[in-house]
């Protein structure tokens, strides 16, 4: 049975250098825990915007090597 379920999550991710790194790294730990057997798991990248100017913002926020990622 296939199954669609969403779901929004901050994960933190230790020792990165760039948030295309930072987001690599949280969707692989994702999907590890989310699906252990390496059955299909689609995961994206959160979308979210300024609220006072409408930008578009970046999904990891990155200090001191460790970031925070929304998916």
């Amino acid at each position: 049975m296939d199954c669609r379920v969403v779901v929004e999550a901050a994960v933190p991710v230790y020792d990165v250098a760039s948030t295309d790194e930072a987001v690599r790294i949280a969707i692989s730990k994702t999907g590890d825990m989310l699906n252990p057997d390496l059955s299909y798991v689609e995961i994206n990248m959160g979308e979210h915007a300024c609220p006072h100017c409408g930008d578009a913002l970046d999904p990891a926020f990155i200090a001191a090597d460790e970031s925070l990622v929304a998916l």
